[in-house]
């Protein structure tokens, strides 16, 4: 379906009511439970750059294995600095591609996460396996591919569904021995 301007005008309509609704919900809540939120709103520019991150940068991997966060829209979205970031990814506690442009910059998945900035359980664990043979697009375009060793779920669909993390280790190691034979 080709989006049309007013179909992507009522969808940013909606989510902005979405958010207002959603937001006015989780505001309420942490007052019933006393939460001081005054930091958390101090600068709503902040919050709402963070609000945003997950939005599809218009890269053309973004239809098979994205959308993406980019380096500023991880920095937002963990609240850590770059140099927490790439740590992360040098210790395998973030999934990350980089890109082939100039600058070699960095697209860190959104499915890698759940609601929270937590790796999904065992996101890490497949990914470990499925990179020893394998440069990150290619590993994370098998995350996102039915695999019929987990009834033609994809194994990120398998796990954030709370799944047995077994069976996409295994999957994985099927994979990453195929790959390198």
């Amino acid at each position: 379906m080709i989006a049309v301007p007013g179909d992507v005008d009522d969808r940013v309509a909606a989510l902005t009511r979405a958010l207002a609704t959603q937001l006015d919900e989780r505001v309420r809540r942490a007052q019933r439970r006393g939460v001081d939120l005054s930091s958390a709103l101090d600068d709503p520019d902040v919050l709402a750059e963070r609000m945003i991150a997950a939005l599809p940068l218009g890269d053309p991997y973004d239809a098979l294995i994205g959308p993406f966060y980019d380096m500023q829209g991880i920095i937002g979205f963990l609240g850590i600095t770059k140099n927490a970031v790439v740590k992360r990814l040098r210790a395998g506690h973030l999934i990350g591609c980089q890109l082939a442009n100039a600058s070699r910059s960095w697209v860190f998945p959104t499915w890698q996460f759940g609601g929270e900035p937590v790796l999904v359980d065992g996101m890490a664990e497949a990914w470990a396996i499925v990179t020893v043979d394998a440069d990150p697009w290619t590993a994370a375009a098998w995350m996102c591919s039915g695999n019929a060793g987990l009834d033609g779920t994809t194994p990120v669909a398998w796990l954030r569904a709370g799944r047995p993390v077994d069976d996409v280790v295994a999957a994985a190691r099927r994979t990453a021995a195929r790959w390198s034979a």
